[in-house]
């Protein structure tokens, strides 16, 4: 993280003038996220894993890679300590259940222990499920998408919130990114457990940025559309996913990194006066 002052910012001085010498920013040639220590869920495939490498890439200090099966966290882990431009960021791999209170208070206790602190936490972890009209949509199925992709939300920012301390030199160092969906945007027929989860993924995100500003922890929420990610692959048919590529005016599904890129943005200090947003990244889905 950058620190454009040894003091607290005066909240009504007037900025400098970027056009006056020197020409340059407190950000010139820094690592974004440097020093930071992240959590994210979900962080072995998809969007999760492209936001990991992307968060190393970046500078941070730990990132705690989550997900629910210990074996693929630690094979990820292994992989990003090889990497030449990863190597340099400390990983912890921790097998959890986001809809599980004590899984999700135990991975930020890991990352407390281990760096004494918490930077970023990105909710990312979710299920998908099949579509299904509203007349044949089940309670079982209801409860089971949105206990993943609600609730674990919902424990998600809870526990970050518990644990990070922003440094009130420091603008925007305390940040917790939720990923919802477009679906979580406008209606989703045959959708609906996936789609109410993400609505209520979106609610909770505006709802803890309200919360959450005046204590310096700023929460955006991220709704990506179709995404080649192993969740999309599995869930849609080769036609679906046609027909959703020519709905898009780029007139194609996004790349993980390009969703991981945006939650870098907000992780980092670069979005250090946003919070309560609402980040569409969908090739413009939802004109």
């Amino acid at each position: 993280m950058v620190n454009p002052s040894d003091t607290p910012p005066d909240p009504y001085a007037f900025p400098k003038d970027y056009t006056s010498d020197p020409v340059t920013t407190p950000y010139a040639g820094k690592k974004r996220v440097a020093n930071a220590v992240c959590v994210v869920t979900g962080a072995t495939g998809g969007i999760g894993a492209a936001t990991v490498v992307r968060l190393a890439e970046e500078g941070a200090k730990g990132v705690v890679v989550v997900d629910l099966d210990q074996a693929k966290c630690d094979s990820f882990v292994e992989k990003l300590q090889q990497s030449k431009t990863c190597g340099q960021t400390q990983f912890l791999a921790r097998a959890a259940d986001v809809t599980k209170e004590e899984d999700i208070e135990g991975i930020f206790k890991a990352a407390m222990d281990k760096w004494g602190k918490v930077d970023v936490a990105v909710a990312n972890a979710g299920t998908g499920t099949a579509l299904r009209g509203i007349t044949e949509e089940t309670v079982e199925n209801m409860e089971k998408i949105n206990r993943v992709n609600s609730i674990g939300v919902f424990l998600t920012i809870k526990h970050a919130a518990k644990v990070m301390r922003p440094d009130p030199k420091v603008p925007g160092t305390a940040s917790i990114i939720v990923i919802s969906s477009t679906t979580g945007l406008f209606p989703a027929p045959l959708l609906y457990p996936y789609s109410t989860s993400k609505w209520a993924a979106r609610g909770l995100g505006l709802s803890s940025a309200a919360e959450l500003g005046p204590r310096g922890i700023r929460v955006n929420n991220v709704h990506p559309g179709g995404t080649m990610t192993p969740l999309l692959r599995g869930g849609f048919s080769t036609e679906t996913l046609e027909r959703i590529r020519k709905s898009y005016p780029l007139r194609r599904l996004a790349n993980p990194v390009e969703i991981a890129n945006t939650i870098l943005f907000l992780a980092s200090d670069e979005s250090s006066f946003v919070t309560g947003a609402t980040l569409e990244v969908s090739g413009g889905a939802c004109m």
